[in-house]
């Protein structure tokens, strides 16, 4: 089901005024049966039309926002929240910037700081501290080239989101994964060995 709401300009007959129109649609999912919200935005103004996001329904319910663990240090918290701040403002070759900063930082909480961020990526695979996963991962997204940012000045929407969804899954992988392997083989016991190798496989 869903209603368009217009706003008063666009109900105007005045050729000056821009008209916005926003169509909410309530929906259910036919697996899980909950329901969930999205919201389309139309615009008389041209200039919206060369948006890659103009037209694209946003989730409104459930929220898409990450939730970020609170064993993450601080500062490198801040940096991917604002990350998803740019992203949800459009601002997408910004978001992409932080998200790289963000990676610079997790590298740097592991002492590892010369160097590009390739090196460094690479470093934080040999030292097992990130998968060969991952790192294959930065590879295709080509975070591991040099100037990775300047190469690419025209990302867009999708550029950022993967990107987001790359740095999310890294901080999740090294501060909460890796963590909680390491707690349960310092509380285990010796017999317990195998049990924790087929977890890590």
């Amino acid at each position: 089901y869903f209603t368009p709401i217009q706003t008063k300009d666009s109900m105007a007959n005045s050729p000056d005024k821009i008209g916005t129109k926003y169509k909410f649609t309530f929906l259910q999912c036919t697996k899980c049966s909950q329901p969930f919200i999205t919201c389309t935005e139309y615009s008389d103004n041209p200039e919206h039309y060369n948006d890659p996001t103009y037209g694209q329904p946003k989730t409104l319910y459930p929220t898409s926002e990450k939730t970020i663990s609170s064993e993450v240090p601080t500062y490198i918290r801040t940096v991917l929240e604002e990350a998803i701040r740019c992203y949800n403002n459009k601002a997408f070759i910004a978001s992409v910037i932080m998200c790289v900063k963000t990676l610079d930082y997790v590298c740097k909480d592991y002492k590892i700081e010369a160097g590009s961020l390739e090196n460094k990526l690479k470093k934080m695979k040999e030292q097992e501290i990130i998968d060969q996963n991952l790192y294959d991962w930065a590879d295709r997204l080509r975070v591991t080239e040099n100037d990775f940012v300047h190469k690419n000045i025209t990302l867009g929407a999708m550029d950022a989101q993967y990107m987001i969804n790359f740095t999310y899954t890294v901080i999740d992988y090294v501060f909460t994964y890796r963590k909680k392997i390491e707690q349960f083989k310092y509380k285990s016991k010796p017999e317990d060995e195998d049990k924790i190798k087929s977890i890590k496989n």
